[in-house]
């Protein structure tokens, strides 16, 4: 659930017409985003906070999308990835993306919320097409790297469960952009 504690407003700062909020504080329910991942790569080694990222990537994009889209309308080509089990992923991103949500208690009230990767609270601007820093994602939530160029989390709950590739078998991934790992 996202919580936005912005003053009632009808209008983002970029002119997208939202429906008025509820008050100071508005109760939502995340249901999509728009967002350009640029590239996505995935490792047998494990992003570990305090690490550099010396870990060995395979890209499973074929070319770098610089296009804003839905997160469920994002696919990749089909990889032959070698056998092991893969515990990290990278993705490139550019800053703004804008975060589809619903009114908790009356789900046919909608808003389409612009954001930045930086955080919640900074100005966007929608001609905006810089990239972030890339984001490794592991078991143990969503890393940065520091200046020092080791690892660091960012956000302990973003994390993944990884995924087995055997021998002779084909393996579909799925995500659920936004959800973490669960438990089956």
């Amino acid at each position: 659930m996202a919580t936005t504690g912005t003053k009632s407003t009808t209008s983002t700062e970029i002119g997208t017409e939202n429906p008025p909020l509820t008050g100071d504080t508005t109760i939502t329910i995340n249901t999509s985003m728009r967002v350009c991942i640029g590239d996505v790569w995935v490792s047998q080694d494990e992003v570990k906070a305090g690490n550099p990222d010396n870990l060995e990537w395979i890209r499973l994009t074929n070319e770098t999308n610089r296009e804003l889209k839905l997160i469920e309308d994002y696919t990749f080509d089909p990889k032959t990835l070698p056998v092991g089990t893969y515990t990290s992923i990278k993705m490139s991103l550019r800053n703004i993306f804008y975060r589809y949500v619903e009114l908790d208690k009356d789900n046919s009230v909608k808003y389409e919320l612009p954001e930045t990767m930086g955080s919640w609270f900074d100005a966007c601007n929608e001609n905006d097409t810089s990239w972030v820093k890339p984001d490794y994602f592991s078991t143990d939530g969503n890393h940065k790297l520091n200046d020092n160029g080791v690892f660091e989390v960012s956000a302990a709950g973003e994390k993944i469960a990884g995924f087995t590739v055997d021998e002779g078998k084909t393996v579909i991934v799925t995500w659920r952009f936004g959800a973490g790992a669960t438990e089956p």
